[in-house]
């Protein structure tokens, strides 16, 4: 399957995505890759040195980590629908992805009060 123009675009990309819904109970990955691969890149199933670009939403805050310090383009799932519709190599600094750091949930739920009320 090709896409106007578009195949062979992404063949210098190795992509790893991590996209979950907002309650991380949900893994909606499977579609980018699906359009990843459409495109001509290759899609790790793990993180690895190879990895040029994470696609991430709502995903691990280990993905994050590592994509930061390692050189890898960390761009959100935007950028994947605007390569995908427009069969081009969209400028990764217009898709930034976002890390929603301001919901630390998972370690605050296992907090109880245990003071004397």
């Amino acid at each position: 399957v090709s896409v106007s123009g578009g195949a062979g675009t992404f063949s210098d990309v190795v992509a790893y995505v991590d996209v979950w819904s907002s309650d991380k109970t949900a893994n909606y990955s499977k579609p980018f890759v699906q359009q990843l691969q459409e495109m001509g890149a290759q899609v790790a199933k793990r993180f690895n040195k190879h990895v040029t670009h994470v696609v991430f939403h709502n995903g691990h805050s280990a993905t994050w980590r590592r994509a930061k310090e390692s050189d890898v383009r960390l761009v959100s799932v935007l950028w994947v629908g605007r390569c995908f519709d427009d069969g081009v190599h969209a400028d990764e600094e217009l898709y930034p992805a976002l890390n929603d750091e301001s919901n630390p949930h998972k370690r605050v739920s296992r907090v109880r009060c245990t003071c004397d009320v």
